[in-house]
């Protein structure tokens, strides 16, 4: 009995050990024969080499395949061709797998994105091996890439005619090099893709061992439509089918190519068993996907929506508990408000002097477009200019002892902060969680009643609304970069009533307004004093780079 066991153990781990080199022979032989087809500009016989190749290795594997090209095609002309094969699944549900045949120009060989034709090869032979949940559909397209607003010309041609009936994803492989870590887009120019399919993606790469990068930054910025660039993806999205591309991040390697091409057809087959069950047709675009050792978490509209809801019900509980506060704070306001329509406007002249000196600054240089370089140093210096000008002009403001108004400023505060939390919600729910991360931060530096216990509780509020920003420039969102640096109106305007909260906290703490003589008075000039030095040598340090 043991030895018909012992022959069948040794059978299956002999089949399964066979088995996984024939799948990693089969891709570095498609690899090797997609690099051997350089270049592959648009129209070349490179590229229809790699056409051929490709159809000649369909047939080999038995997998019928439909050519199409744009002899009839309405949107613009190619002499490229593209190549579609079909597998049908135990659902109707379909998952598009799309691989360009050309390459951007001026790729470098190894960076031509060899490694796309041969991961969709590979997903097909082992799904026609083993047949998937879902059905499957490649697509081998020639003029991907290429300069005007028609291309990826071979994405619109085969959406020219598609109307899906069924559910419908997109995974795009837009890799060059295919090196570690990839970068997944997940957006377009006004759309992005659902979190469901952002939330599979990411962890069918988690599972394979594939390192990823996914910008939520980038995503939120293109999802409000101040993104410049047109993804690979976009045409997809806007024709209302969800999308998500696998692209190169430029950062350095850490995997070998050959380990990293296996990952990725692991990927591609986890994608596969994650949809067991079917894709999903809900289009959740209201979601953040919060990254966090190797995994993503994508936090969606009702997260969102109930983590606003309760921490209003609890505004409203503490409100009925603390009557005799909530009644000290409106009098405050009541008796006292009028005095914030001045600081705002302070703010906003700062601000627009500073514009003015910066749109100087560039015809001085006549380098119109200096900032487009580094726009996070210019707003940065920008703010740091206004702040010194609005500190210059708030000092006689000490004089009228304006920071013992101690309830006018926490009331205020905290007041526009829970306007800022109820607009942002009515813009995008998942980008409310900075304005919600602020709000209890001075809420509770409101409550302390030592100093420094203020200050340690108050620090932590901007980090989250200035880290966003932070991460939006460095997408870079030129259209957002210009807003805000030369809008003299509308743009400082929105600067001014984002950093107005913090500014009143800050006062009141007493540590925006110098205070009364003494040794805690001299502590405090000190802070004055790093309060304008430090803005003073940031804005000298932008006139030294720009010169």
């Amino acid at each position: 009995m043991r030895r018909p066991l012992a022959v069948l153990l040794l059978l299956a781990a002999c089949h399964a050990i066979s088995a996984a080199p024939v799948g990693s022979e089969s891709l570095a032989r498609d690899l090797a024969a997609a690099a051997a087809f350089f270049p592959r500009s648009e129209g070349s016989s490179a590229e229809a080499g790699l056409l051929a190749h490709v159809s000649a290795r369909l047939a080999e594997a038995g997998i019928a395949a439909t050519r199409f090209d744009f002899g009839e095609s309405s949107e613009g002309y190619s002499y490229s061709s593209c190549l579609s094969a079909r597998i049908e699944g135990r659902l109707p549900d379909t998952l598009i797998v799309v691989a360009p045949l050309n390459h951007p120009d001026g790729a470098a060989p190894g960076a031509s994105g060899d490694l796309n034709a041969a991961l969709a090869l590979e997903l097909l032979r082992r799904s026609r091996e083993r047949v998937p949940a879902v059905s499957l559909t490649v697509l081998f397209l020639g003029a991907e890439y290429g300069d005007g607003e028609g291309y990826p010309m071979g994405s619109a041609l085969f959406l020219r005619d598609y109307q899906p009936t069924q559910r419908t994803a997109v995974l795009y492989l837009a890799l060059g090099t295919g090196s570690s870590p990839v970068l997944v887009r997940a957006s377009g120019r006004g759309v992005g893709s659902p979190g469901w399919l952002v939330a599979r993606s990411t962890a069918a790469l988690a599972d394979a061992g594939v390192q990823y990068r996914l910008s939520a930054g980038e995503l939120v910025v293109d999802r409000l439509g101040l993104g410049e660039r047109q993804s690979i993806i976009e045409p997809w999205l806007k024709s209302g089918i969800p999308a998500v591309a696998l692209e190169d991040s430029g950062e350095p390697s850490a995997a070998p190519a050959a380990d990293q091409g296996a990952a990725l057809a692991g990927f591609l087959d986890r994608f596969l068993a994650l949809s067991d069950d079917g894709l999903e047709d809900e289009w959740d675009n209201h979601y953040l996907p919060i990254t966090a050792g190797g995994r993503t978490l994508v936090a969606g509209e009702a997260i969102w929506v109930s983590v606003a809801a309760g921490l209003l019900a609890l505004l409203l509980l503490f409100s009925l508990v603390f009557v005799r506060g909530l009644k000290k704070y409106a009098r405050a306001l009541a008796r006292t408000g009028w005095a914030l329509l001045p600081l705002l406007g302070l703010g906003v002249a700062a601000l627009v002097a500073v514009t003015l000196g910066l749109e100087g600054l560039l015809a001085l240089r006549a380098f119109p477009t200096l900032w487009t370089w580094r726009p996070g140093v210019f707003l940065a210096a920008k703010l740091a200019a206004a702040s010194l000008l609005a500190l210059a002009a708030v000092l006689p403001l000490a004089r009228l002892g304006f920071e013992r108004h101690a309830s006018l400023l926490s009331a205020a505060a905290l007041l526009l902060l829970l306007v800022d939390v109820l607009v942002v919600l009515a813009i995008d729910v998942s980008l409310t969680f900075p304005f919600l991360w602020a709000f209890c931060w001075v809420f509770m530096a409101s409550r302390a009643h030592r100093r420094t216990t203020k200050f340690i509780l108050f620090f932590p509020s901007a980090l989250l609304i200035v880290a966003g920003f932070a991460e939006a420039l460095t997408s870079p969102s030129l259209p957002l970069a210009r807003f805000l640096l030369f809008s003299r109106w509308w743009g400082n305007l929105l600067i001014a009533v984002l950093a107005l909260p913090f500014l009143l906290f800050l006062m009141r703490i007493g540590l925006a307004l110098p205070g009364p003589a003494g040794r805690r008075g001299s502590s405090r000039r000190v802070l004055g004093v790093l309060a304008i030095a430090l803005p003073a040598a940031a804005a000298a340090g932008l006139g030294a780079w720009a010169a």
